[in-house]
């Protein structure tokens, strides 16, 4: 595990990796999760404008969600950010629900970028907070399993999220389907239901972690 204060600090290290890794198989790809788009982009440019590179090839970066779905470890919300979109998109064609989360205007202007942007918060929370969603889809606006009440101006999750819940479907659970070696890269310290994961994963499973954390020194 690398740990780093700023992003630019873990690249070489990352990059270093990624080089020593590349499978003999020249079909297989190298697993990256990464906590957002705005990583993957950043590490696709960085891969590139490398000379051991030159192109960004065989490199899969996973949000959150599907690696836990690809881990076969079960989950509150067992659907990737790509999935939940699509849902969240249905689930905002209820007119009365757009307007009570304040949305009617934005998915005018943007549906696909506000559902998405939905997609993305429902997966971290089921990354960190994923008893605040057991508690959500058990219809208690709870902010934790503590039993605080939920703060009004984050009420319209709350009621996203149970429409959402109710037209999602129930998937069928998948065996693992991950290499035996991948990185985590940008993200805090795992906590809540990643934790779990990877927790469950390294018993057999090679991690490479660039985390960051504030305050740490540069490695």
């Amino acid at each position: 595990t690398l740990t780093a204060s700023t992003i630019t600090d873990l690249l070489g290290p990352f990059l270093d990796w990624l080089h020593r890794s590349t499978p003999t198989d020249p079909f297989a790809a190298q697993v990256v999760v990464v906590p957002n788009a705005g990583v993957a982009e950043y590490l696709e440019d960085a891969i590139r404008s490398d000379p051991r590179f030159g192109v960004c090839a065989n490199v899969d970066f996973m949000f959150p969600g599907r690696f836990r779905q690809q881990s076969g470890e079960p989950a509150t919300w067992p659907h990737d950010v790509e999935a939940t979109t699509w849902f969240v998109l249905a689930a905002l064609e209820d007119a009365d629900l757009a307007e009570r989360a304040a949305l009617t205007q934005p998915l005018r202007d943007n549906a696909i970028g506000v559902a998405r942007h939905i997609a993305e918060l429902f997966d971290r929370y089921q990354s960190y907070r994923p008893q605040m969603l057991d508690e959500w889809r058990d219809s208690r606006a709870l902010d934790d399993a503590d039993g605080r009440p939920l703060e009004p101006r984050f009420e319209w999750q709350y009621h996203v999220f149970r429409a959402v819940d109710a037209i999602a479907p129930t998937p069928t659970p998948a065996p693992r389907d991950l290499p035996h070696e991948f990185a985590l890269f940008g993200m805090g310290a795992p906590v809540g239901s990643l934790a779990d994961v990877v927790r469950a994963l390294e018993a057999d499973t090679t991690i490479a972690a660039f985390l960051l954390v504030p305050g740490a020194l540069p490695p």
